[in-house]
């Protein structure tokens, strides 16, 4: 293990499942957060509906890549949700079941994946063990909730 979080580069792939757009880029090098990168993954996390962009916390992208370094494979994470706007996360609570008045997701701090080959359970079980923050898991949807807030876990 030694040596593990030692690394000179960060580096995910995302795939929004609503857009098809896909990015596999390096968003962090010899310490420093790299502009560009991270701008292109806010743009990919957008909220599909209403098009609105939103700064999606730097430590939601350290959370992915960590997660996708235990989980290993080659598939990228697939993304149900990155960024929401206040009136996408409005509707969405009116309408859905699960969905927070104040999601961590209009902040964003949060982030809503599944990964091909990979049962929900798997991935929530690896991200309640890394402890980097929020882990939910949506059986019945079968997509694991990320967040960057206080450590917890539900759903398993």
């Amino acid at each position: 293990m030694a040596g593990y979080w030692q690394v000179k580069e960060r580096k995910i792939a995302l795939h929004n499942l609503w857009t098809e757009e896909y990015l596999d880029l390096t968003y962090w090098r010899d310490g420093d957060y790299l502009a560009d990168p991270l701008a292109d993954f806010d743009y990919l996390l957008r909220d599909w509906r209403s098009g609105e962009v939103g700064e999606i916390f730097r430590t939601v992208f350290d959370q992915l890549f960590w997660l996708k370094r235990a989980l290993g494979g080659d598939a990228p994470f697939g993304i149900i949700s990155g960024f929401r706007s206040e009136s996408t996360n409005q509707m969405l609570n009116a309408t859905s079941e699960g969905v927070a008045t104040n999601s961590l997701h209009t902040y964003g701090m949060a982030i809503d994946i599944r990964m091909e080959g990979l049962a929900g359970e798997g991935i929530w079980r690896q991200a309640v063990e890394l402890g980097m923050g929020g882990a939910g898991l949506y059986r019945s949807s079968d997509f694991v909730h990320l967040d960057v807030g206080p450590v917890r876990s539900w759903g398993g």
